[in-house]
């Protein structure tokens, strides 16, 4: 039995990229019949956009959304404004496939915004060596460290948070924190909510709606009965490596 939900949001699944648990994805994907799907953060890595092929695994992954649009669920890729290849695609529409910079929609009242966290500013870098290099004769350069990410994760909440103010959203849904979580805060006398989904890459986690309650999800693998590979007898003959797939060149074919 499929677990039905009105929205399912997903963060940085990074498709093609070694170890982002494609087996897992697809498992939970397989077990989940939501109405809205919303795939945000890193879709598909950078680097896969210069190779000419997707691994079968990732190929499967990709079809199973497909499967699930062709079904009735909207799927929505927020392809941000910052450095992904999909930014270029923003605005199309595939049946319903729809990829988008960012994106609101209703709840029971309730005005989400969903959008990719602000894309960190690149520093030049002779003006991180300098500083790194005073830091070094102050003898505080691990201080230093700490506070330039602590002022920079900071600076990315506060802008967060005033773009969901600037637009009038109750609350906000932005991958900010690897494990996720849920809470509230007071910004500008205005209580605004905010979802993190975390990252599946690395939490397998995701944030899912249901009969007017949101939770977050931790991927357990006993929820879909998977075989674990160390307990298999596997027969040497039959060994076949991973099958890749073309996608830039035309199959031939022969009538």
């Amino acid at each position: 039995m499929k677990r039905e939900m009105e929205v399912c949001v997903l963060s940085d699944i990074e498709l093609g990229v070694p170890g982002s648990n494609p087996l897992e994805l697809l498992n939970y994907l397989k077990g989940i019949q939501p109405n809205l799907l919303i795939l945000s953060g890193s879709v598909v890595n950078n680097r896969q956009f210069g190779k000419r092929y997707f691994s079968r695994k990732t190929l499967m992954i990709i079809q199973q959304i497909m499967q699930m649009a062709l079904q009735g669920c909207k799927v929505v890729v927020i392809t941000g404004s910052g450095s992904t290849e999909l930014k270029r695609f923003a605005g199309v529409n595939l049946g319903n496939i729809h990829l988008r910079e960012e994106m609101t929609f209703k709840l029971q009242g309730k005005e989400y915004l969903i959008f990719n966290a602000p894309e960190k500013r690149k520093r030049k870098k002779w003006l991180n060596f300098i500083q790194k290099l005073f830091s070094i004769f102050r003898r505080d350069s691990d201080l230093y460290e700490s506070s330039t990410r602590e002022n920079s994760s900071e600076n990315f909440y506060s802008l967060s948070l005033k773009k969901a103010f600037e637009k009038k959203s109750d609350a906000m849904i932005v991958q900010q924190n690897n494990s996720g979580g849920i809470s509230t805060v007071d910004f500008k006398g205005r209580k605004i909510e905010i979802y993190h989904p975390g990252n599946w890459f690395e939490n397998l986690s995701s944030l899912e709606y249901s009969k007017g309650i949101w939770e977050l999800y931790q991927f357990n693998e006993l929820d879909f009965g998977l075989r674990n590979p160390k307990l298999e007898v596997k027969d040497s003959d039959k060994n076949v490596p991973d099958e890749v797939v073309l996608i830039r060149e035309p199959l031939q074919f022969r009538v």
